[in-house]
C-alpha cells in the first residue's frame, strides 16, 4: 500500500472513531460513510476493525460430519468450551504474575450451524466512556483479552496449509506449560468428533483475525501442544523485514548476513505496529531479537523444523555493522 493510501485509510479509521457515538445523527453519517465504501475489501475490514467490539471476542463454528442439523455431542463440546475457557485464564494469570485468578470469560450461543461466541469483559464500565474511545486504543487490564488472542493465534496458524504455519512450536512455547494441558484437551475434543473450525477474533486495537483450522490442522496444534521437550534460544540478527500478515500475526524478515528468509509469529498488536512501521521503507535495517524453538526427540536428538517469535525489534542506521 502507498504512502497516500495508508494515508486515506487512516483518515477513514478517525472518521469512523469520530462517528461511533451511538448518537442518531452520527449513526446516520456513520451508516453513510460505510455506504460509499461497500465493495471495497480494504476499507470494508478498517471499518469492521474500528466497530469492533471494545473487549476481545472469539467466534466459532463447529464443521463437521457429526454435526446434524445444527447439533453436536454435548460431552466433547462441552469439554472444549471449559478447557478454552481455561487456558485462557492460565495465559492471563500468569502475564499478570499471579497464583490465582477468578475467570469471568463469558460464553454465549450464536445463531447457525453450531457455534460459541467466547467474549471477554469489557474493559470500560457499562455506559461510561474514557480516553480509550477517543484515543482508538483500548485497554485490557486483566489481559484476558490479549489470552484470547493467543488462543486464536494458535487456532489460525495450525493448518498446514496456514501462512506461518512453520511458527506454530514456537507460538505454543510461548505460552506457560499449564496452560497447555487444558488446550490440549480442548483440541483432543475437536480431534476425536473430527470437527473443523471457523470464525475469526475481534477487538477494537486488535484487529480482526480469521480463522480456518481443518481436522489435519486440529491433529497438527494437538501434537504441538503435546510436545513435552522444546529446546528455545535466544536468537540476534540484522537485516529487514520482507512482508507482515497483521491477520496472522506473521512477518518475513531477511537476515543480511546469510540472504535467508525467516518467517516469525509476531505475538502482540504492538510488536506487530513496530514492524508495520518498520516495513514501510524497503531499505531500511533493523535489529530483531527472536526466540528460536526447536523440538527434541528421543535420545535428546532435535526434530522438525525451527520455528521463530519475534521478541524485539529496533531500527538501526544505515551505516551500522552487521550481526556476524
Amino acid at each position: 500500500m502507498s504512502e497516500r493510501s495508508q494515508a486515506a485509510e487512516e483518515r477513514f479509521r478517525a472518521a469512523v472513531r469520530q462517528l461511533n457515538t451511538g448518537s442518531y445523527a452520527d449513526s446516520v453519517a456513520l451508516g453513510s460513510l460505510l455506504a460509499s465504501v461497500q465493495g471495497d475489501a480494504a476499507y470494508e475490514l478498517a471499518a469492521r476493525e474500528e466497530l469492533a467490539p471494545r473487549a476481545g471476542e472469539l467466534d466459532l463454528h463447529l464443521n463437521g460430519e457429526s454435526i446434524v442439523n445444527h447439533t453436536a455431542n454435548a460431552a466433547a463440546f462441552g469439554v472444549f468450551v471449559k478447557r478454552i475457557a481455561d487456558g485462557v485464564k492460565v495465559i492471563a494469570r500468569d502475564a499478570l504474575g499471579l497464583r490465582s485468578m477468578h475467570s469471568d470469560l463469558m460464553v454465549e450461543p450464536g445463531p447457525g450451524s453450531v457455534r460459541v461466541l467466547f467474549k471477554t469483559p469489557d474493559p470500560v464500565l457499562p455506559g461510561s466512556l474514557d480516553h480509550d474511545d477517543t484515543a482508538g486504543v483500548w485497554s485490557d487490564p486483566n489481559r484476558q483479552s490479549m489470552a484470547l488472542l493467543r488462543v486464536s493465534q494458535m487456532l489460525a496458524l495450525a493448518d498446514p496449509d496456514s501462512e506461518g504455519e512453520s511458527t506454530m512450536d514456537a507460538l505454543v512455547s510461548s505460552i506457560p506449560a499449564a496452560a497447555r494441558v487444558p488446550l490440549l484437551e480442548a483440541v483432543t475434543s475437536v480431534t476425536q468428533q473430527d470437527w473443523s473450525l471457523t470464525g475469526e477474533f475481534r477487538q477494537r486495537g486488535l484487529g480482526i483475525q480469521p480463522i480456518a483450522l481443518s481436522s489435519g490442522g486440529a491433529r497438527r496444534l494437538r501434537s504441538a501442544l503435546g510436545v513435552r521437550e522444546r529446546e528455545t534460544r535466544p536468537l540476534t540478527l540484522t537485516g529487514r523485514f520482507d512482508g507482515h500478515r497483521r491477520a496472522r500475526s506473521v512477518c518475513w524478515f531477511i537476515d543480511e548476513v546469510t540472504g535467508r528468509t525467516i518467517t516469525a509469529v509476531v505475538p502482540t498488536p504492538d510488536l506487530m505496529h513496530a514492524v508495520a512501521e518498520l516495513s514501510r521503507d524497503d531499505n531500511q535495517r533493523v535489529r530483531a531479537i527472536f526466540s528460536v524453538t526447536t523440538s527434541i526427540g528421543a535420545g535428546g536428538r532435535e526434530t522438525g523444523r525451527k520455528s521463530y517469535l519475534l521478541e524485539d525489534v529496533t531500527e538501526l542506521s544505515p551505516s551500522s555493522t552487521p550481526l556476524i
